[in-house]
């Protein structure tokens, strides 16, 4: 069996990639949502380090701001079926994916859709024009596909081993679903990393940016993980091979999938206690196919928040749940009622980052010029700030978890970087796996 990944989280999100824009006028914040996969973090998992007996499940990551679904069936992704663009060039690599159903004995699941997209030699992606990508990349679609995994659990893609830009190490991003449509019961996300080794002699060839120090390694990755690196033999001349097998739970009966029936209890005030129970059965608007049973109570333990209304007279009352990424003390609010009555609950996905950018400028001190961004976290969140000219990264930096409350984020300015008009570019993501670009024109100040 070839490299098993480690658990991070339970194995898939329910709910499909949605993106809004919002664009103000010129100068102004623009701000770009998406609804991805979770970036791993201990106080949103359900099951964390769990094993399910016979494999652990792979470790799920953030799509990423660069995933366009253009459903491109192949199993070459190196050329494009629109523009211009030449066949992307680079060392050949075969890539081998391996899916076995951990829920079924880690028997191998056949029928998955898997789509993969990178990163061509020089650090661009297809379909996406600024962000630090080349202006023509957005008119291309070249190094994105999918295939349906066959009777053996498998797919195999031709393409190029991928390039390095700024604040990311070298990695392929993969998704897994059991439909293209946007209700797909899995719809889980991860990334794919490379030796270190074999990235700076593949960097040796001429169609590939050259290393540096700019380039971010695996061990400064703020994402990488040793569980997804895929094992490759083979060299620059010949291409490489590798093959990895990711082990998800294909029906877990997690509680964003389930047919769930939910109590809860509440106290009136001293001169009465009135008890109000609620049985419903539920079924999230993005599962499809799994059922289980669970119970949340309305008391003080942690749980999910949880509002119930009663009436005089029997009848049924919508009601919400709220899901948290955390635990947290669980509050319930209830209308006295002498008459128990059916309760109807609803499950709301958290699908934003609650983070603002307030500001961002470039100003000098001394004899330096810095980045200056203001943030205001309702969440906590991870930080990426770019500075970009044209299609390049002149400046970035990330930041960890930053916790809710005010934050100024700075960076320096190289001394290279010429005066004159520029964009800040924000990503932030949270710990449910929403992220958010914001983007700032500003002024550099002439060196």
């Amino acid at each position: 069996m070839t490299l098993l990944a480690n658990l991070t989280r339970r194995s898939a999100i329910r709910a499909g990639g949605i993106a809004t824009l919002a664009v103000g006028t010129a100068g102004a914040l623009r701000e770009f949502a998406v609804t991805a996969a979770a970036i791993p973090t201990t106080s949103s998992r359900l099951a964390l380090a769990a094993s399910t007996g016979c494999a652990t499940l792979a470790p799920e990551t953030t799509e990423g701001p660069f995933w366009i679904d253009e459903q491109l069936n192949r199993s070459d992704i190196r050329s494009t079926t629109k523009g211009t663009d030449a066949t992307r060039a680079g060392v050949p690599l075969t890539l081998t994916i391996n899916l076995i159903d951990t829920s079924a004995s880690c028997t191998v699941q056949q029928g998955v859709y898997v789509d993969i997209w990178h990163a061509d030699a020089t650090g661009n992606y297809s379909d996406v024009s600024g962000s630090g990508n080349n202006s023509n990349s957005g008119k291309n679609n070249w190094l994105r596909g999918y295939q349906v995994s066959d009777s053996g659990g498998s797919v195999t893609f031709t393409t190029i081993y991928p390039g390095w830009y700024v604040s990311r190490a070298i990695h392929i991003h993969v998704r897994l679903r059991t439909t293209l449509s946007s209700s797909s019961t899995i719809n889980f996300t991860t990334q794919l990393f490379f030796d270190e080794s074999i990235t700076q002699a593949v960097l040796k060839d001429s169609n590939y940016k050259a290393d540096s120090s700019q380039r971010t390694t695996n061990s400064t990755d703020s994402i990488y993980t040793s569980a997804t690196l895929v094992p490759l033999t083979g060299s620059n001349s010949a291409g490489y091979a590798g093959a990895i097998t990711l082990a998800l739970a294909y029906d877990d009966g997690s509680p964003a999938s389930t047919t769930a029936t939910a109590t809860a209890t509440t106290s009136a005030t001293a001169s009465a206690t009135t008890s109000t129970s609620a049985s419903a059965t539920t079924s999230a608007a993005t599962s499809a196919t799994t059922s289980a049973t669970t119970s949340t109570s309305a008391t003080t333990t942690p749980s999910a928040t949880t509002s119930t209304t009663a009436s005089t007279s029997p009848s049924t009352t919508a009601s919400t749940t709220t899901a948290s990424s955390s635990p947290s003390a669980s509050t319930s609010t209830t209308t006295a009622s002498s008459t128990p009555t059916s309760t109807t609950s609803t499950i709301v996905a958290d699908t934003v980052v609650n983070a603002v950018v307030t500001s961002a400028k470039v100003v000098r001190k001394g004899k330096k010029r810095v980045v200056v961004v203001a943030l205001r976290n309702a969440e906590r969140t991870t930080a990426n700030v770019r500075l970009v000219r044209s299609d390049n990264v002149l400046a970035h930096r990330t930041w960890g978890w930053l916790p809710t409350g005010l934050h100024r984020l700075t960076f320096k300015v190289p001394k290279s970087v010429r005066g004159g008009t520029a964009k800040v570019s924000v990503i932030l993501a949270d710990s449910a796996g929403n992220a958010k670009i914001t983007r700032v024109r500003v002024t550099v100040p002439s060196r």
